[in-house]
């Protein structure tokens, strides 16, 4: 018993190493001297029989090794199922308690969180709730440690270990101030698009293709004024009339907080671009007011975006539909 509350403690101090990146840094974090956490990592590596840490020398930090990286994904997937057992413990008391991890892009943060929170929160008032706000690989990557809840984001790829609880294909639409050429036009094509300065999404996969589609169709080469990983930006700098960029249309009122923004549909269709998505990691269980959440957000963009709904949602196993779907 003594050597499992001695590993306890010693995967304790390992975590607070990985967070703050070095052993020094976690003696200030929690208070506890260096050199006694540098010792109970080095008895948790004896125990295991491998190196968890490589530490560099004088004020570097430490990097963690292969068998580090599987400790610390492990460790994370354990706390989680504390605080589920924590939070249905309290369901079993009647109490809609606990904390729920939502990841959001910038733009639909700004769309969305506000009067989703607002609703939510007024409904479950003891839940407490954390938005992230990062681009959708990063914020793929933190559910699939079980750092976040759910995510919802544009243009989620496919993948193993991930759930798709609703999708909606959303119109693909060059945002533009209210005053240029395009603002009153019913549509525009992408090689229209060329002949004006862009904001386009850093890191898009298909950013070269797309870039050559708009040349091809015309031969002008299209001017990249801006790339960011700021949807938001991207709108920004479409509303003060300097670029044009390419985004999904959210059929929500922005006459409060872009007044002076105008979505006009493209011809062609981008895929993958304009699908909204509500995600969840395949076979985790949610806490309760993470369920309550993510049926709130279900049925929350069906009442926004339900003709463009692609298929019925899939709740997590062993979870209860939401009662209203469409195709």
């Amino acid at each position: 018993m003594a050597e499992r509350m001695l590993s306890m403690v010693a995967v304790r101090y390992f975590q607070e190493v990985v967070k703050a990146g070095s052993f020094r840094g976690a003696s200030e974090r929690i208070n506890v001297a260096a050199s006694a956490i540098n010792r109970h990592v080095r008895i948790l590596e004896e125990e295991l029989g491998v190196r968890l840490l490589d530490r560099g020398k004088g004020r570097k930090g430490v990097t963690l090794t292969a068998a580090g990286e599987v400790l610390i994904r492990r460790v994370g997937y354990a706390l989680n199922e504390l605080q589920l057992a924590r939070d249905e413990i309290a369901s079993l008391q009647g109490a809609q308690q606990g904390h729920v991890t939502i990841g959001m892009t910038d733009a639909l943060a700004k769309d969305l969180a506000l009067p989703l929170f607002t609703r939510f929160q007024s409904e479950n008032p003891d839940a407490t709730n954390e938005v992230v706000i990062s681009k959708p690989t990063e914020l793929i990557d933190q559910l699939l440690e079980d750092k976040l809840d759910i995510v919802l984001a544009y243009d989620v790829a496919p993948q193993i270990g991930i759930d798709f609880v609703a999708e909606f294909a959303l119109e693909s639409c060059v945002v533009v101030n209210r005053e240029h050429p395009f603002a009153k036009r019913k549509s525009v094509s992408l090689a229209e698009c060329a002949e004006h300065p862009l904001t386009l999404p850093l890191g898009l996969p298909y950013r070269k293709a797309l870039l050559s589609h708009m040349t091809n169709q015309n031969g002008i080469a299209p001017r990249p004024l801006f790339t960011t990983n700021s949807y938001e930006l991207m709108r920004d700098l479409a509303e003060v009339g300097w670029t044009i960029s390419i985004q999904a249309n959210l059929p929500i009122d922005r006459s409060r907080t872009h007044p002076n923004v105008v979505y006009v549909p493209l011809n062609e269709p981008l895929a993958r671009y304009s699908l909204l998505s509500c995600c969840v990691r395949r076979g985790r269980g949610l806490s309760v007011p993470a369920q309550l959440l993510l049926r709130f957000i279900d049925s929350q963009l069906d009442e926004i975006a339900g003709p463009y709904r692609m298929r019925a949602p899939k709740m997590p196993k062993g979870k209860t539909k939401p009662g209203r779907t469409q195709e």
